[in-house]
């Protein structure tokens, strides 16, 4: 069969599990986009964290949100999080198809697998989760048998994360966009608070450069110095005259301050600092700027998404996964052996990024600045120049001690965990003994308290035993007496009667005399009378 013939009906529905940052949201946006284009029927979900909800006036209409509380980043030894909650919600939506894009996955991808075991469930990527996640999972009794995910779909090393998307859809329809550009919608609203900001700031639109000091909450070894940053926002107002709005979140202020407080009087700086629901104003400023620049965030992302280029400064981490995608924007780059490290850095303070020099960001935004390509052979990757030969192997061969050192930790962590869930069961274990233990010497006291009462009652017995014993035996005393009596009488009483027989038969055979003389004239049978008076 030929590609262009292998067109496959697809899922009914399918749900996105998308709950680590606003920057994911936005590069899912054009996965959504192909669905709701090409597969209108299609049922199309997306769990994400509830603070991140503002990023879904940007996504295409027609998307059910499935919202979470959770935090993946959450310190699940510390935590353990309600499970309940997001399980209804999956079961809920009840996806035919569920999906994770994460390179890592997190306790959130698994309650999610495990809240539908009827979908198929595919991870885009390997699935590893680490050893407190798999204890979580064992405290909360979820196991699946066969795996969380029924299927994986292999991505290369070195992919762009829109380009594995793309393999995603064509993996699940047999047909779609060999890559994918990012691209959201800017509400009217949301466009208008921005255009009226600015306006106050006397700002023109294409005539600023948005920028984003600030890396991640949870990640925030991935920015750049502020001195770096006030460094080079500093010659962009002194020599290019462009002004630069650093625009974050309210919780990044101390970062925005540091920035701040270290421009030189040539900068022409504003700020604005978003609050919870104005993600989509970022939008609205970004779409307004000349370009974007700053950390790899969800900011640059947002700029590509509504057409502005932008010029990111890059570490290792997850190189290149969230690489540009805009022809005309930049990854500003500095190669290291170390790189992939997924920001368990090795060094703790990412020198990847940290070493990336003022000079070197500024020679690199000159050219962008004026539309030049930067970068050799047409690439949007600004690769700056490697370290010395033997720095690069001292990092590197640190970096593989480094790998050895952590998967020795994680072998010791699983063997810890697992000792402590025998622990546990152990201690639960005694605890159950010694209930049973308690019930078992409390119903001995009950049945020793049963055998005492018992006791008392057969010692009352024996004397009432004894009693009737005395009574009995004089009982038949008394009985025998009565009866050597009664064999006496008995023995009297034949006597008797064998006297009153024989007396009975003298008697008659004396009638039978008298009757006889009676019978012979003149003989008087009368006996003689006792009476001596007649």
């Amino acid at each position: 069969m030929s590609a262009a013939s292998d067109i496959r009906e697809g899922p009914g529905s399918i749900l996105f599990v998308i709950p680590e940052a606003a920057g994911d949201l936005v590069l899912i946006a054009p996965v959504l986009d192909w669905i709701r284009q090409s597969r209108p029927k299609v049922r199309v979900g997306l769990l994400l964290r509830s603070a991140f909800a503002d990023v879904l006036p940007l996504l295409p209409p027609g998307i059910t949100p499935v919202l979470t509380p959770a935090d993946p980043s959450c310190d699940l030894a510390l935590v353990s999080p309600d499970p309940e909650s997001l399980r209804a919600a999956v079961a809920k939506f009840d996806p035919e198809v569920l999906v994770v894009t994460a390179l890592r996955k997190n306790w959130i991808h698994g309650l999610a697998a495990a809240a539908a075991p009827a979908a198929r469930r595919i991870s885009l990527g390997r699935v590893q989760f680490d050893a407190t996640t798999e204890d979580y999972f064992r405290r909360q009794a979820i196991d699946m048998p066969g795996g969380f995910f029924t299927e994986t779909i292999d991505a290369p090393a070195d992919a762009y994360k829109l380009e594995d998307e793309a393999l995603l859809i064509r993996y699940l329809w047999g047909q779609g966009p060999s890559t994918l550009s990012p691209s959201i919608r800017v509400p009217k609203d949301a466009q208008a608070e921005a255009d009226r900001w600015l306006a106050a700031e006397g700002l023109a639109a294409k005539g600023f450069i948005i920028c984003n000091p600030a890396g991640s909450p949870n990640l925030p070894i991935k920015a750049w110095s502020s001195s770096s940053f006030a460094a080079v926002l500093t010659w962009l107002g002194s020599t290019q005259r462009l002004p630069v709005v650093l625009c974050a979140h309210q919780a990044e202020k101390d970062i925005v301050d540091r920035v701040m407080a270290a421009l030189g009087p040539s900068a022409l700086c504003r700020v604005w600092l978003g609050t919870e629901g104005q993600f989509p104003v970022v939008a609205g400023l970004a779409a307004r700027a000349k370009g974007y620049f700053g950390n790899d965030t969800s900011t640059l992302h947002v700029a590509e998404a509504v057409g502005t280029p932008a010029a990111g400064i890059y570490g290792g981490g997850t190189w290149p996964w969230f690489r540009p995608s805009n022809p005309r924007s930049i990854a500003i780059v500095k190669p290291l052996p170390c790189f992939g490290c997924g920001w368990d850095c090795h060094f703790g303070d990412a020198p990847c990024v940290k070493l990336i020099a003022v000079d070197q960001v500024i020679a690199a935004l000159e050219t962008w600045l004026a539309g030049g390509d930067s970068a050799a052979h047409g690439s949007r990757v600004v690769a700056l120049e490697p370290l010395p030969a033997d720095i690069a192997e001292s990092i590197r061969l640190g970096r593989e001690r480094y790998n050895t050192l952590q998967e020795d930790r994680a072998a010791r962590s699983r063997q810890i965990i697992e000792l402590s869930a025998i622990a546990r069961r152990q201690v639960a274990d005694i605890v159950t003994l010694n209930t049973i233990a308690a019930e078992a010497r409390s119903e001995s006291l009950a049945r020793y308290e049963q055998i005492v009462q018992l006791t008392e009652l057969g010692h009352r017995n024996e004397a009432d035993i004894a009693t009737l014993n005395t009574i009995a035996a004089e009982a038949r005393s008394e009985s025998l007496a009565r009866y050597e009596q009664i064999v006496q009488l008995t023995e009297l009483a034949h006597r008797n009667e064998a006297d009153i027989v024989f007396l009975n038969a003298a008697a008659a055979d004396l009638q039978k005399r008298l009757t006889a003389l009676a019978m012979i004239p003149g003989c008087n049978p009368d006996p003689p009378s006792s009476d001596n008076g007649t």
